[in-house]
């Protein structure tokens, strides 16, 4: 069974954009990044979600920087570019569910500036699930 189930505090502003799925369709996809705090912790993980369709939508509306979000999801592996050009893989959050926790800034909690900082697809890895 692969599923997720985290909360934490969205760290960036979310990248919406239209990325092929493997069919050849444009999906609205919609990326961000959650600090999740460890059990008896004071570090974090960080971990790249991903929202597709109307949830990518909705996402890209109502979710920003310094929100918490509550996700439900299962973990897929993708393949990309680092900056140095050289190939890695990471693991996202495919979000099945989601739902906004409460609005508020963290104090010692660092949030990222911009939008997040995702290794560059490969055309054929990007889209749906």
């Amino acid at each position: 069974m692969n599923q997720i189930r985290i909360q934490g505090v969205c760290t960036c502003v979310p990248q919406f954009s239209y990325e092929k799925d493997r069919r050849g369709r444009s999906v609205p996809t919609c990326r961000y990044i959650l600090a999740v705090q460890r059990p008896k912790s004071s570090y974090s993980d960080y971990m790249y979600c991903v929202a597709f369709g109307e949830r990518a939508m909705i996402t890209f509306q109502r979710i920003k920087k310094g929100t918490t979000v509550f996700v439900q999801g299962h973990l897929h592996t993708e393949e990309g570019r680092d900056a140095n050009n050289q190939k890695v893989y990471f693991v996202t959050v495919t979000v099945d569910y989601q739902q906004i926790i409460e609005k508020q800034e963290f104090n010692g909690l660092e949030l990222c500036t911009g939008l997040p900082q995702f290794p560059v697809l490969k055309q054929e890895e990007k889209g749906g699930k």
